[in-house]
């Protein structure tokens, strides 16, 4: 997401490459693009309610679990950690 100006007015515009849309069958509108005042109150809103006294707590719990988490593992990682050592070893030679 990006910002720009048009018609002196800030706005946020969402970019979807057409062939990532086209690769993963998902039927999405090429750009988006949303005003800055339809963003910044229901957005304000939600950060307020999310931080009131009551909910503070909960919320910093939330924020230390999501940045606490290890990175997922896959089994493929191993193939792909092999196949770029791989590549490594022959751009040595």
């Amino acid at each position: 997401m990006q910002g720009h100006w048009a018609n002196a007015a800030p706005y946020y515009r969402c970019r979807f490459p057409y062939e990532y849309a086209l690769a993963n069958r998902v039927g999405h509108p090429l750009n988006v693009t949303l005003h800055q005042h339809a963003l910044l109150a229901p957005l304000d809103e939600w950060l307020a309610s999310k931080f009131e006294p009551p909910r503070r707590d909960a919320a910093i719990d939330e924020l230390l679990a999501a940045t606490s988490t290890s990175p997922e593992t896959h089994p493929e990682d191993d193939e792909i950690d092999a196949k770029i050592a791989d590549c490594d070893r022959k751009l040595v030679q």
